[in-house]
């Protein structure tokens, strides 16, 4: 009987664990109206395109709070070289948009794209 309990026990912290694993694409959904990534990044892309360099500041400022907050519930389910992907290129696209530098902030912005699409699967 303790080798059944011990057998099945296992084998759901092994689903468990499992489940977290690939949980990625699901958990970097938006919960909430503040972690919505993907129209933040759907607003800084208008932003760079008209300019709008003041608001572009602002939104990669909510930007930067809303991967946080997705950070913080995806930490476990992705790679660790796409979640410091994310962080360089908000990065720099926050000193591209700073310095008002169109070029370099498209260029950062599909970066960032491009690692958020890819992220989770």
């Amino acid at each position: 009987m303790k080798k059944a309990i011990l057998i099945i026990f296992t084998g759901i912290i092994l689903g468990l664990f499992i489940l977290i694993m690939n949980s990625g694409e699901y958990l970097k959904r938006p919960f909430g109206n503040n972690d919505d990534v993907d129209l933040m990044l759907q607003n800084l892309e208008k932003d760079i395109i008209t300019d709008n360099w003041d608001k572009g500041i602002n939104d990669i400022e909510e930007l930067k709070g809303a991967w946080n907050k997705v950070l913080k519930r995806i930490q476990f389910s992705v790679e660790r070289d796409n979640l410091m992907g994310i962080d360089l290129s908000i990065a720099r696209l926050n000193g591209s948009i700073r310095g008002k530098n169109k070029v370099e902030s498209l260029i950062g912005f599909e970066e960032l794209k491009n690692y958020w699409d890819n992220l989770g699967k």
